[in-house]
């Protein structure tokens, strides 16, 4: 994957992207502060893929 989509961390926390995972308080906000901008959206294409 050159780039990908990004979603809210509060999305990939609720539509099966952890799985089963349970994360507590501290955890999510943990992942809020290293991923601002979002988490990979694997079920989107690539991004940044070069044409060819």
């Amino acid at each position: 994957m050159f780039k990908c989509s990004l979603k809210p961390v509060a999305t990939a926390l609720t539509d099966s992207t952890y799985g089963t995972v349970s994360f507590s308080e501290a955890e999510v906000t943990r992942l809020n502060e290293i991923f601002p901008d979002g988490v990979c959206d694997c079920s989107q294409p690539d991004q940044g893929r070069p044409a060819g």
